[in-house]
């Protein structure tokens, strides 16, 4: 049943277009210009159900529960021109957030790092968890860019796919150029490095395999000799 109930509203003062928006299970993503402080910002906001509500009692024919918003917003140095989310099997695997800059770069952002519950000063509950302490400026490493130092000329939209394996999504952006690559989120977890000693496991394998058989014919033998005593 669709009631075509407003759940969430916001308005952000001095904001202004271009707007790009992401919404995915429970959070929203959205990035835009703040013409007050001359900046690029991207503010997440997740909603959350309270506790003392018990999901195995939920119907649509029931009034709703509005769910409880948490908002965080944090600078971003470039304008984005896309934004997409990682796709996988069965969605176990962590999420990252692809942004395609305007100038033709394709980064993966960890939605770890888009936290908005990163605390200012991080509690024995928080560092439990393992939030990150809030910083504003949203730094990233080299290794975030998918396109090194390659660009992908007029980023229009990027589509995200998933594959036989849990670990890894696939990623297409098109624009002017195209870019297609895989994108491991929580990294290869279910797959063998590519430096992977075959041989050397081939060569355990047979040795226990040989040393099964010979201990069985031994306690074949051993068996036989004592009931000739």
């Amino acid at each position: 049943m669709v009631s075509g109930t407003q759940l969430y509203h916001t308005r952000h003062k001095h904001h202004t277009a271009p707007l790009h928006l992401l919404l995915a299970e429970n959070w929203l993503v959205y990035h835009l210009w703040n013409a007050k402080l001359r900046r690029f910002e991207t503010i997440v906001t997740e909603f959350y159900i309270p506790t003392s509500h018990n999901s195995s009692d939920f119907s649509s024919l029931l009034p709703y529960l509005k769910p409880t918003p948490i908002q965080q917003a944090y600078i971003t140095p470039h304008p984005i021109s896309a934004m997409q989310v990682t796709q996988t099997l069965r969605s176990i695997t962590n999420r990252d957030i692809i942004v395609g800059t305007d100038d033709g770069r394709v980064m993966a952002v960890p939605k770890r790092l888009l936290d908005p519950r990163r605390p200012v000063m991080p509690t024995p509950a928080d560092k439990q968890e393992q939030l990150i302490p809030y910083i504003p400026q949203l730094s990233l490493p080299p290794i975030a860019y998918l396109t090194y130092n390659n660009s992908v000329l007029d980023i229009r939209g990027m589509v995200t796919g998933n594959t036989g394996l849990e670990s890894t999504s696939l990623l297409f952006v098109y624009g002017t150029d195209v870019f297609f690559t895989r994108v491991t989120p929580s990294k290869r977890f279910d797959m063998l490095n590519e430096d992977f000693d075959y041989y050397l496991i081939g060569i355990v394998l047979l040795g226990l395999c040989m040393g099964t058989i010979a201990t069985h014919a031994l306690a074949d033998n051993k068996a036989l000799n004592q009931k000739w005593k």
